[in-house]
């Protein structure tokens, strides 16, 4: 299997200004971009619900991920409240002991590809 983890964030706004949650997205966006190991970082809503899909090379990736939005840590709050939040893959030790304490479900990996 390949090594690369998948995650999904859902969160219920709690901030009615659009504008402020774009440019929140828009900055952890800018941040994620330049990250060698992250694949895909995508935003939606639909009004009630704020979806973020991330992937990852590996689980060093994601650990440069937290690292890196380190710097927003007082930004993101303004977004909403975590309902949600899976992780897909072996992130290691470290990754857990970080985002467990966030409500993080981890799940392994039991079969499947990706090309």
């Amino acid at each position: 299997m390949n090594e690369q983890i998948s995650i999904v964030v859902i969160t219920k706004p709690v901030n009615s200004d659009i504008k402020v949650v774009k440019e929140v997205i828009e900055k952890a966006v800018n941040s994620a971009f330049n990250e060698a190991g992250t694949l895909m970082y995508e935003w939606s809503i639909n009004g009630d619900e704020l979806h973020v899909i991330e992937r990852y090379k590996d689980k060093e990736a994601v650990l440069a991920h937290i690292k890196n939005l380190a710097s927003l840590v007082e930004e993101l709050p303004k977004l909403g409240v975590t309902s949600k939040f899976y992780i897909y893959g072996e992130v290691g030790d470290e990754v857990k002991k970080l985002l467990e304490p966030r409500g993080a479900v981890f799940m392994s990996k039991i079969g499947g590809f990706i090309k």
